[in-house]
């Protein structure tokens, strides 16, 4: 394979994927759909998990009954886009209803993943609409922010870290501190 060209990949759409768990071919793996391409999705650590559980319990006691807390379930971000981040913050919607192609906020938490995260999702995130995108590293104690998406890219990006807060778009009264993020 590392003689293919990039252009020679026919990306695969989301109905495609659909119908290939369908069929079973990824039984047993974790994967998500990434600009046409079934990736690999990195093992959680303890330290991982128990963030992820951490920020859950926080973002539904400071969101219920006004936004949907969507732990490690599909953005259908586009055609060819269907991560499971870690946690979505989106607008309350019918239990029946596609998963959403948008959010206030989605978080990953990072150990292993950094580079994808940065370098694939941040794209992805931002071509959605989501108002902010927050990757909690775990490697390098520190949340990095990208907000206010215009044309596909975020126009505002830093680093908060320890005694910083960060306001959950879409609610003003919703912050968290780094602290509170970060595992202690």
């Amino acid at each position: 394979m590392s003689n293919v060209e990039i252009d020679q990949i026919r990306p695969t759409s989301r109905s495609e994927y659909y119908r290939m768990f369908e069929a079973g071919i990824f039984d047993g793996e974790r994967v998500e759909l990434l600009r046409g391409l079934v990736v690999t999705m990195s093992p959680h650590s303890n330290t991982h998990a128990n963030t992820v559980v951490r920020l859950t319990e926080l973002l539904i006691m400071a969101l219920h009954g006004r936004a949907e807390v969507r732990p490690q379930v599909p953005l259908a971000a586009s055609n060819y886009s269907e991560p499971e981040p870690d946690l979505a913050v989106t607008r309350r919607r019918d239990p029946h209803a596609e998963h959403p192609t948008t959010a206030f906020l989605v978080i990953e938490v990072s150990l292993t993943s950094l580079r994808k995260d940065i370098q694939v999702k941040t794209s992805i995130y931002a071509e959605a609409g989501v108002e902010a995108y927050w990757i909690v590293d775990l490697k390098n104690d520190r949340v990095l922010v990208y907000a206010d998406p215009v044309d596909g890219l975020y126009t505002s990006e830093f680093e908060a870290i320890h005694g910083d807060s960060l306001v959950v778009p879409g609610f003003q009264d919703v912050v968290l501190t780094v602290h509170q993020i970060l595992p202690r």
